[in-house]
């Protein structure tokens, strides 16, 4: 990863986790934009992504740790498309009072930058009105990188 001159490499086994975060988060937002997801399904595609920001090391206090809503939102902030709807009333506004993000106590060194840069791209994207979904364009990656 690289963000203004730094560099850093995720192990194969972090490579992974973010493939599969990234996958599900694809997954996620092609259920919503279809219109055709049972609630069911939505609530199965939330906990999949709330179990994989989990095994990121990414941490929520307590009292929010079992808010499927939180953990998809944290994952949908980060490599969802920017005009995504965050569930459970999140913002997608990391400086609004409901933001996931505010809610986040720790979240790992090797993702800081990968965040921002994502970040950034989603920013770039909406400022200049230009269709571009992170996870989509990324989804065909992960799956060879899950299945490698």
């Amino acid at each position: 990863l690289i963000d203004c001159g730094q560099f850093k490499a995720l192990p194969r086994p972090q490579r992974v986790q973010l493939a599969e975060v990234v996958y599900e988060v694809d997954i996620y937002q092609k259920m919503v934009s279809n219109g055709d997801a049972d609630a069911s399904s939505l609530s199965a595609a939330k906990t999949r992504l709330a179990d994989q920001v989990r095994k990121f090391g990414v941490t929520v206090a307590e009292e929010n740790e079992n808010d499927l809503d939180l953990w998809c939102s944290v994952a949908l902030f980060l490599f969802g498309d920017a005009d995504q709807t965050l569930p459970g009333g999140y913002s997608s506004n990391e400086l609004d009072d409901t933001s996931p993000i505010r809610l986040v106590t720790s979240f790992p060194q090797e993702l800081v930058l990968l965040g921002r840069a994502t970040v950034l791209l989603k920013g770039i994207s909406k400022k200049l009105n230009v269709p571009f979904s992170l996870a989509a364009q990324w989804a065909p990656g992960c799956a060879l990188t899950m299945d490698a």
